[in-house]
Protein backbone atom coordinates (compact mmCIF):
# COMPACT_ATOMS: atom_id res chain seq x y z
CA UNK A 1 0.00 0.00 0.00
CA UNK A 2 1.31 3.49 -0.93
CA UNK A 3 0.52 6.03 1.77
CA UNK A 4 1.27 9.72 2.29
CA UNK A 5 1.12 11.28 5.76
CA UNK A 6 0.59 15.05 5.61
CA UNK A 7 0.79 17.25 8.69
CA UNK A 8 1.80 20.61 10.14
CA UNK A 9 3.07 18.73 13.20
CA UNK A 10 6.29 16.74 12.86
CA UNK A 11 9.70 16.63 14.58
CA UNK A 12 11.82 18.56 15.37
CA UNK A 13 8.74 20.29 16.81
CA UNK A 14 8.17 18.54 20.14
CA UNK A 15 4.53 17.69 20.75
CA UNK A 16 2.80 14.37 21.21
CA UNK A 17 1.12 14.59 17.80
CA UNK A 18 4.49 15.30 16.12
CA UNK A 19 6.05 12.14 17.54
CA UNK A 20 2.84 10.21 16.77
CA UNK A 21 3.07 11.10 13.07
CA UNK A 22 6.73 10.03 12.94
CA UNK A 23 5.97 6.76 14.71
CA UNK A 24 3.01 6.07 12.41
CA UNK A 25 5.31 6.45 9.39
CA UNK A 26 7.92 4.15 10.94
CA UNK A 27 5.27 1.56 11.71
CA UNK A 28 4.07 1.57 8.11
CA UNK A 29 7.60 1.06 6.79
CA UNK A 30 8.22 -1.72 9.29
CA UNK A 31 5.01 -3.39 8.10
CA UNK A 32 6.17 -3.22 4.48
CA UNK A 33 4.05 -0.28 3.30
CA UNK A 34 5.47 2.45 1.06
CA UNK A 35 5.06 5.73 2.95
CA UNK A 36 6.14 9.34 2.49
CA UNK A 37 5.68 12.24 4.89
CA UNK A 38 4.90 15.79 3.77
CA UNK A 39 5.32 18.45 6.43
CA UNK A 40 6.68 21.89 7.31
CA UNK A 41 10.18 23.11 6.55
CA UNK A 42 11.94 26.35 7.35
CA UNK A 43 13.76 26.82 4.02
CA UNK A 44 12.57 28.58 0.88
CA UNK A 45 12.55 25.40 -1.24
CA UNK A 46 11.21 21.88 -0.82
CA UNK A 47 13.72 19.89 1.25
CA UNK A 48 13.96 16.11 1.26
CA UNK A 49 15.47 13.85 3.91
CA UNK A 50 15.27 10.21 4.93
CA UNK A 51 14.46 9.29 8.54
CA UNK A 52 14.45 5.60 9.45
CA UNK A 53 13.86 4.62 5.79
CA UNK A 54 10.95 7.11 5.54
CA UNK A 55 11.18 9.84 2.89
CA UNK A 56 10.22 13.19 4.42
CA UNK A 57 9.42 16.22 2.26
CA UNK A 58 9.56 19.59 4.03
CA UNK A 59 7.58 22.28 2.21
CA UNK A 60 8.38 25.96 2.83
CA UNK A 61 6.36 27.44 5.68
CA UNK A 62 3.91 30.09 4.50
CA UNK A 63 3.74 31.85 7.86
CA UNK A 64 4.76 31.28 11.45
CA UNK A 65 1.91 32.13 13.80
CA UNK A 66 2.88 34.62 16.51
CA UNK A 67 3.25 33.60 20.14
CA UNK A 68 -0.11 34.71 21.52
CA UNK A 69 -2.42 33.63 24.33
CA UNK A 70 -4.97 32.79 21.62
CA UNK A 71 -2.56 30.08 20.41
CA UNK A 72 -1.75 28.98 24.00
CA UNK A 73 1.56 30.90 23.79
CA UNK A 74 2.97 28.12 21.61
CA UNK A 75 5.55 29.44 19.15
CA UNK A 76 5.92 26.49 16.76
CA UNK A 77 2.71 26.78 14.74
CA UNK A 78 3.55 27.04 11.03
CA UNK A 79 1.09 27.36 8.14
CA UNK A 80 1.69 25.40 4.94
CA UNK A 81 -1.20 25.90 2.52
CA UNK A 82 -0.51 28.05 -0.55
CA UNK A 83 -0.60 27.51 -4.31
CA UNK A 84 3.07 26.55 -4.59
CA UNK A 85 2.86 23.99 -1.79
CA UNK A 86 -0.35 22.53 -3.19
CA UNK A 87 1.41 22.02 -6.50
CA UNK A 88 4.39 20.44 -4.73
CA UNK A 89 2.12 18.10 -2.78
CA UNK A 90 0.35 17.03 -5.98
CA UNK A 91 3.69 16.25 -7.63
CA UNK A 92 4.85 14.22 -4.62
CA UNK A 93 1.62 12.21 -4.54
CA UNK A 94 1.84 11.43 -8.26
CA UNK A 95 5.55 10.61 -8.22
CA UNK A 96 5.09 8.14 -5.35
CA UNK A 97 1.87 6.70 -6.81
CA UNK A 98 0.13 7.34 -3.49
CA UNK A 99 -3.13 5.45 -3.05
CA UNK A 100 -4.40 7.15 0.10
CA UNK A 101 -3.51 10.29 2.05
CA UNK A 102 -3.54 10.38 5.84
CA UNK A 103 -3.77 13.93 7.21
CA UNK A 104 -2.69 14.11 10.85
CA UNK A 105 -3.96 16.72 13.35
CA UNK A 106 -6.72 18.93 11.99
CA UNK A 107 -5.78 22.01 14.04
CA UNK A 108 -3.91 23.82 11.22
CA UNK A 109 -4.12 24.27 7.46
CA UNK A 110 -2.64 21.06 6.03
CA UNK A 111 -6.26 19.87 6.37
CA UNK A 112 -7.32 22.31 3.61
CA UNK A 113 -4.29 21.59 1.46
CA UNK A 114 -5.01 17.86 1.53
CA UNK A 115 -8.69 18.42 0.77
CA UNK A 116 -7.96 20.54 -2.30
CA UNK A 117 -5.16 18.39 -3.74
CA UNK A 118 -6.96 15.08 -3.15
CA UNK A 119 -10.09 16.46 -4.83
CA UNK A 120 -8.03 17.45 -7.88
CA UNK A 121 -6.28 14.06 -8.03
CA UNK A 122 -9.38 12.06 -7.07
CA UNK A 123 -7.56 10.45 -4.12
CA UNK A 124 -9.22 9.19 -0.94
CA UNK A 125 -8.05 10.74 2.31
CA UNK A 126 -8.67 10.40 6.01
CA UNK A 127 -7.85 12.66 8.95
CA UNK A 128 -6.79 11.73 12.47
CA UNK A 129 -7.80 14.14 15.23
CA UNK A 130 -5.50 14.65 18.22
CA UNK A 131 -7.60 17.16 20.12
CA UNK A 132 -10.61 19.43 19.98
CA UNK A 133 -10.45 23.02 18.74
CA UNK A 134 -11.12 24.84 21.98
CA UNK A 135 -9.55 27.16 24.54
CA UNK A 136 -10.30 26.34 28.17
CA UNK A 137 -8.42 29.36 29.54
CA UNK A 138 -10.47 32.13 27.91
CA UNK A 139 -14.23 32.18 27.25
CA UNK A 140 -14.03 34.70 24.41
CA UNK A 141 -11.25 32.78 22.64
CA UNK A 142 -13.19 29.56 23.11
CA UNK A 143 -16.30 31.10 21.49
CA UNK A 144 -14.26 32.23 18.48
CA UNK A 145 -12.60 28.83 18.12
CA UNK A 146 -15.90 26.97 18.29
CA UNK A 147 -17.32 29.23 15.60
CA UNK A 148 -14.32 28.66 13.32
CA UNK A 149 -14.56 24.93 13.98
CA UNK A 150 -18.21 24.66 13.00
CA UNK A 151 -18.18 27.11 10.08
CA UNK A 152 -14.72 26.68 8.52
CA UNK A 153 -13.06 23.43 9.66
CA UNK A 154 -16.25 21.46 9.09
CA UNK A 155 -16.23 22.35 5.38
CA UNK A 156 -12.87 20.63 4.97
CA UNK A 157 -13.75 17.70 7.20
CA UNK A 158 -16.90 17.04 5.17
CA UNK A 159 -14.74 16.05 2.21
CA UNK A 160 -12.70 13.31 3.89
CA UNK A 161 -13.56 9.64 3.66
CA UNK A 162 -13.24 9.04 7.42
CA UNK A 163 -12.34 10.82 10.62
CA UNK A 164 -10.25 8.92 13.15
CA UNK A 165 -10.53 9.80 16.83
CA UNK A 166 -7.82 8.61 19.21
CA UNK A 167 -10.20 8.18 22.13
CA UNK A 168 -13.90 8.10 22.95
CA UNK A 169 -13.95 11.73 24.07
CA UNK A 170 -12.84 12.82 20.60
CA UNK A 171 -15.52 10.58 19.06
CA UNK A 172 -18.13 12.60 20.96
CA UNK A 173 -16.55 15.85 19.83
CA UNK A 174 -16.44 14.68 16.19
CA UNK A 175 -20.03 13.51 16.10
CA UNK A 176 -21.28 16.64 17.87
CA UNK A 177 -19.31 19.09 15.73
CA UNK A 178 -18.94 17.50 12.26
CA UNK A 179 -21.43 14.66 11.82
CA UNK A 180 -18.94 12.93 9.47
CA UNK A 181 -19.84 10.33 6.88
CA UNK A 182 -17.64 7.87 8.79
CA UNK A 183 -16.12 8.03 12.26
CA UNK A 184 -13.68 5.51 13.74
CA UNK A 185 -12.05 5.12 17.15
CA UNK A 186 -8.46 3.87 16.93
CA UNK A 187 -6.67 4.25 20.27
CA UNK A 188 -3.66 6.49 20.59
CA UNK A 189 -0.42 4.56 20.14
CA UNK A 190 3.02 5.96 20.96
CA UNK A 191 5.53 3.12 20.53
CA UNK A 192 6.33 -0.13 18.79
CA UNK A 193 7.30 -3.40 20.45
CA UNK A 194 11.04 -2.74 20.08
CA UNK A 195 10.81 0.69 21.71
CA UNK A 196 8.66 -0.83 24.48
CA UNK A 197 11.21 -3.58 25.14
CA UNK A 198 14.12 -1.13 25.28
CA UNK A 199 12.51 1.27 27.76
CA UNK A 200 14.11 1.76 31.16
CA UNK A 201 12.04 0.09 33.85
CA UNK A 202 10.78 2.00 36.86
CA UNK A 203 10.96 0.71 40.41
CA UNK A 204 8.13 2.75 41.94
CA UNK A 205 8.14 1.09 45.36
CA UNK A 206 11.65 2.20 46.27
CA UNK A 207 12.50 5.24 48.41
CA UNK A 208 13.51 8.39 46.50
CA UNK A 209 16.03 10.97 47.67
CA UNK A 210 15.88 14.66 46.74
CA UNK A 211 19.09 16.14 48.03
CA UNK A 212 19.32 15.13 51.68
CA UNK A 213 15.59 14.52 52.02
CA UNK A 214 13.60 11.40 51.20
CA UNK A 215 10.15 11.91 49.73
CA UNK A 216 7.50 10.95 47.23
CA UNK A 217 8.59 11.63 43.63
CA UNK A 218 6.00 12.69 41.04
CA UNK A 219 6.76 13.32 37.36
CA UNK A 220 4.49 15.33 35.06
CA UNK A 221 5.32 15.30 31.35
CA UNK A 222 3.99 17.69 28.71
CA UNK A 223 4.08 21.36 27.77
CA UNK A 224 2.66 23.69 30.43
CA UNK A 225 -0.24 25.49 28.75
CA UNK A 226 -3.46 27.08 29.94
CA UNK A 227 -5.21 23.83 28.97
CA UNK A 228 -2.73 21.77 31.02
CA UNK A 229 -1.24 24.10 33.60
CA UNK A 230 -0.67 21.68 36.54
CA UNK A 231 -2.36 24.05 39.00
CA UNK A 232 -4.48 21.26 40.51
CA UNK A 233 -1.38 19.08 40.85
CA UNK A 234 0.59 21.81 42.61
CA UNK A 235 -2.27 22.31 45.06
CA UNK A 236 -2.21 18.56 45.71
CA UNK A 237 1.51 18.81 46.57
CA UNK A 238 0.61 21.49 49.12
CA UNK A 239 -2.07 19.19 50.57
CA UNK A 240 0.50 16.37 50.89
CA UNK A 241 2.86 18.73 52.70
CA UNK A 242 0.12 19.78 55.09
CA UNK A 243 -0.47 16.10 55.89
CA UNK A 244 3.22 15.61 56.65
CA UNK A 245 4.11 13.86 53.39
CA UNK A 246 7.01 15.37 51.44
CA UNK A 247 6.40 15.27 47.71
CA UNK A 248 8.64 16.47 44.90
CA UNK A 249 7.13 17.33 41.50
CA UNK A 250 9.26 17.31 38.32
CA UNK A 251 7.51 19.07 35.42
CA UNK A 252 8.96 18.47 31.94
CA UNK A 253 7.88 20.63 29.01
CA UNK A 254 7.95 24.17 27.79
CA UNK A 255 6.44 26.62 30.29
CA UNK A 256 3.87 28.53 28.22
CA UNK A 257 1.74 29.63 31.18
CA UNK A 258 3.11 31.35 34.28
CA UNK A 259 0.16 30.31 36.47
CA UNK A 260 1.88 27.20 37.94
CA UNK A 261 5.15 29.06 38.51
CA UNK A 262 3.39 31.83 40.43
CA UNK A 263 1.26 29.36 42.38
CA UNK A 264 4.28 27.33 43.49
CA UNK A 265 5.86 30.53 44.83
CA UNK A 266 2.64 31.59 46.54
CA UNK A 267 2.28 28.21 48.28
CA UNK A 268 5.94 28.09 49.32
CA UNK A 269 6.70 25.06 47.15
CA UNK A 270 9.65 26.27 45.09
CA UNK A 271 11.94 23.70 46.76
CA UNK A 272 9.51 20.89 45.98
CA UNK A 273 8.72 21.69 42.34
CA UNK A 274 11.22 21.71 39.47
CA UNK A 275 10.37 23.09 36.04
CA UNK A 276 12.82 21.32 33.71
CA UNK A 277 11.66 22.79 30.40
CA UNK A 278 11.98 20.59 27.30
CA UNK A 279 14.20 17.55 27.61
CA UNK A 280 15.45 15.12 24.95
CA UNK A 281 13.29 12.01 24.90
CA UNK A 282 16.01 9.80 26.40
CA UNK A 283 16.45 12.13 29.38
CA UNK A 284 12.70 12.40 29.82
CA UNK A 285 12.33 8.61 29.90
CA UNK A 286 15.14 8.33 32.46
CA UNK A 287 13.39 10.89 34.62
CA UNK A 288 10.16 8.87 34.37
CA UNK A 289 11.98 5.68 35.33
CA UNK A 290 13.37 7.39 38.43
CA UNK A 291 9.96 8.63 39.62
CA UNK A 292 7.26 6.85 41.62
CA UNK A 293 4.16 8.15 39.82
CA UNK A 294 3.31 10.25 36.74
CA UNK A 295 0.40 12.68 36.81
CA UNK A 296 -1.04 15.36 34.61
CA UNK A 297 -4.63 16.24 33.92
CA UNK A 298 -5.84 17.89 30.74
CA UNK A 299 -9.03 19.97 30.93
CA UNK A 300 -10.85 17.25 28.94
CA UNK A 301 -10.48 13.48 29.42
CA UNK A 302 -7.64 11.85 27.53
CA UNK A 303 -4.43 9.82 27.76
CA UNK A 304 -1.52 11.43 25.95
CA UNK A 305 1.75 9.85 24.88
CA UNK A 306 3.35 10.97 28.15
CA UNK A 307 0.84 8.90 30.12
CA UNK A 308 1.40 5.86 27.91
CA UNK A 309 5.18 6.17 28.17
CA UNK A 310 4.92 6.39 31.96
CA UNK A 311 2.72 3.29 32.00
CA UNK A 312 5.17 1.51 29.70
CA UNK A 313 8.12 2.08 32.06
CA UNK A 314 6.00 0.61 34.88
CA UNK A 315 4.72 3.68 36.72
CA UNK A 316 1.28 4.17 38.21
CA UNK A 317 -0.26 7.14 36.42
CA UNK A 318 -2.99 9.64 37.23
CA UNK A 319 -4.92 11.27 34.40
CA UNK A 320 -8.34 12.67 33.51
CA UNK A 321 -10.29 9.85 31.91
CA UNK A 322 -12.57 6.85 32.33
CA UNK A 323 -12.46 3.13 31.68
CA UNK A 324 -14.05 3.10 28.18
CA UNK A 325 -11.86 5.94 26.92
CA UNK A 326 -10.06 3.58 24.49
CA UNK A 327 -13.07 1.45 23.64
CA UNK A 328 -12.25 -2.21 24.23
CA UNK A 329 -8.77 -1.55 25.67
CA UNK A 330 -9.20 -2.70 29.32
CA UNK A 331 -8.29 0.45 31.27
CA UNK A 332 -9.17 -0.25 34.91
CA UNK A 333 -9.19 2.45 37.59
CA UNK A 334 -7.08 1.40 40.55
CA UNK A 335 -5.79 -1.67 38.72
CA UNK A 336 -3.64 -0.35 35.86
CA UNK A 337 -4.31 3.41 35.99
CA UNK A 338 -5.88 6.07 38.21
CA UNK A 339 -8.51 8.50 36.93
CA UNK A 340 -9.16 11.86 38.58
CA UNK A 341 -11.28 14.86 37.66
CA UNK A 342 -9.25 18.10 37.84
CA UNK A 343 -12.45 19.90 38.84
CA UNK A 344 -12.64 17.79 42.01
CA UNK A 345 -9.93 19.17 44.34
CA UNK A 346 -10.11 16.17 46.70
CA UNK A 347 -9.48 13.34 44.21
CA UNK A 348 -5.88 14.05 43.23
CA UNK A 349 -4.37 14.47 46.73
CA UNK A 350 -6.31 11.41 47.94
CA UNK A 351 -4.80 9.22 45.20
CA UNK A 352 -1.32 10.68 45.75
CA UNK A 353 -1.53 10.08 49.49
CA UNK A 354 -2.62 6.48 48.94
CA UNK A 355 0.30 5.87 46.57
CA UNK A 356 2.81 7.72 48.76
CA UNK A 357 2.01 5.47 51.71
CA UNK A 358 1.70 2.15 49.87
CA UNK A 359 4.81 1.05 47.92
CA UNK A 360 3.33 -2.34 47.02
CA UNK A 361 0.28 -0.64 45.51
CA UNK A 362 2.55 1.51 43.35
CA UNK A 363 4.44 -1.57 42.18
CA UNK A 364 1.28 -3.56 41.41
CA UNK A 365 -0.49 -0.82 39.44
CA UNK A 366 2.72 0.09 37.60
CA UNK A 367 3.32 -3.53 36.60
CA UNK A 368 -0.26 -3.89 35.35
CA UNK A 369 0.07 -0.64 33.42
CA UNK A 370 3.18 -1.86 31.62
CA UNK A 371 1.45 -5.13 30.71
CA UNK A 372 -1.56 -3.25 29.31
CA UNK A 373 0.59 -1.11 27.01
CA UNK A 374 2.58 -4.10 25.76
CA UNK A 375 -0.56 -6.07 24.93
CA UNK A 376 -2.86 -3.37 23.54
CA UNK A 377 -1.06 -0.09 22.77
CA UNK A 378 1.92 -0.90 20.53
CA UNK A 379 1.96 -0.25 16.79
CA UNK A 380 2.08 -3.93 15.92
CA UNK A 381 -1.47 -4.13 17.34
CA UNK A 382 -2.86 -0.71 16.43
CA UNK A 383 -1.53 -0.31 12.87
CA UNK A 384 -3.73 -3.10 11.50
CA UNK A 385 -6.78 -0.97 12.40
CA UNK A 386 -5.50 1.83 10.17
CA UNK A 387 -4.65 -0.57 7.34
CA UNK A 388 -8.16 -2.01 7.50
CA UNK A 389 -9.64 1.49 7.41
CA UNK A 390 -7.52 2.48 4.40
CA UNK A 391 -8.62 -0.61 2.49
CA UNK A 392 -12.26 0.09 3.25
CA UNK A 393 -12.22 3.64 1.81
CA UNK A 394 -9.96 3.09 -1.23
Amino acid sequence: MNIAIVTNFFPPIQTGSCFWAMNLARAHRKAGDDVVVVTIGTGEQVLTETIDDVTVYRLPAVWKLPKLQFFLNFDSFYLINDRRNRESLGTILRDHQVEIVHQSNHLLDSLFMVRDVCKRLDLPWISTLHGSITHSGNTAYNTIMRGVDRLVIKKAVDACAALVSLDAELVRYVERTYQPRRSSLIPLCCMDADFFSDLPTANPERQIMHGDTSGFSIASIGHVTENRNRVELIRAIADLRDEGEIGHLDIVGRVLSQAPVELSKCLGLTDQITFHGELPQKEMLQLLASAQVEAHLFFMPGLGCATQEAMAVGLPTICHGYEKLYGDVPLRHGENIFFADPKNPEEIPAILMELAQNPERRKSVGSNARQLVGEHLVWEVVLTKFQDLYASVM
